[in-house]
């Protein structure tokens, strides 16, 4: 009889999913080469990555800077100390945080060619699903059919930017570029993708209190518990 209690219908004993929690270090690309020569020059890397020990997100970031960079690591081209060096080419993934099932990284990247002597530099923000272990594009936090609401609301927080400054609404567009903190959703634009006007990184916050019935539930920030 003992053994029926744990069973009975009705009862109020609960499994909990428990929130997936990693530690990021970052750390160096160890099968890339530090520089890669052929005829014209050579070409230095500096590559970093994140080692989070969870092994699927380990292997995507390996796997997103080898397309990036595959010159680095090709077998086929070798290193050469006397060549004259004609580029710098540099990734760095570092780890923001992590907000309910969703865990951001950053992967910053440039590249400096000796012979215009300008550096080219981009953010680019990752945002991974711990629970489905892939990587969410912005529409899939979003509830259905709800581009134009977000858009709504982007316009009026930034009233200034969007329509007086050198954006305009017209040129708006969602973008993938984001990531969620604590305070909301941050769209993420790089210098000249809205305008030629825009010489820096454009950062637009959405606060949560504008975001129901926009995001899923999911991604919201759970409602403090009242006390009893």
């Amino acid at each position: 009889m003992l053994g029926l209690y744990g069973c009975q219908p009705g009862s109020h004993n609960k499994v909990q999913k428990e929130e997936i929690q990693i530690e990021v270090k970052t750390v160096p690309v160890q099968e890339a080469a530090p520089m890669v020569c052929d005829k014209e020059g050579c070409v230095r890397f500096d590559l970093s990555t994140v080692d989070t020990h969870i092994p699927w997100i380990d292997q995507y970031f390996i796997e997103r800077i080898k397309r990036t960079e595959p010159v680095a690591f090709s077998p086929l081209v070798s290193a050469q100390a006397q060549s004259r060096l004609i580029d710098q080419r540099r990734i760095r993934v570092s780890y923001v945080g992590q907000q309910g099932p969703i865990a951001t990284f950053v992967l910053e990247s440039s590249h400096l060619a000796k012979a215009s002597g300008r550096r080219i530099q981009h953010q680019e923000y990752i945002n991974l699903d711990l629970e489905h272990k892939k990587r969410l594009a912005l529409h899939e936090i979003m509830l259905a059919t709800r581009e134009a609401e977000l858009m709504n609301v982007v316009d009026q927080q930034y009233p200034n930017k969007l329509k007086k400054g050198t954006v305009k609404q017209s040129q708006l567009k969602l973008s993938d570029n984001y990531y969620l903190d604590r305070q909301g959703l941050v769209l993420v634009y790089a210098q000249n993708e809205l305008s030629l006007g825009t010489q820096e990184v454009l950062e637009l916050k959405v606060p949560y209190s504008q975001l129901n019935g926009i995001l899923q539930p999911r991604y919201l920030p759970a409602a403090p518990k009242e006390r009893p």
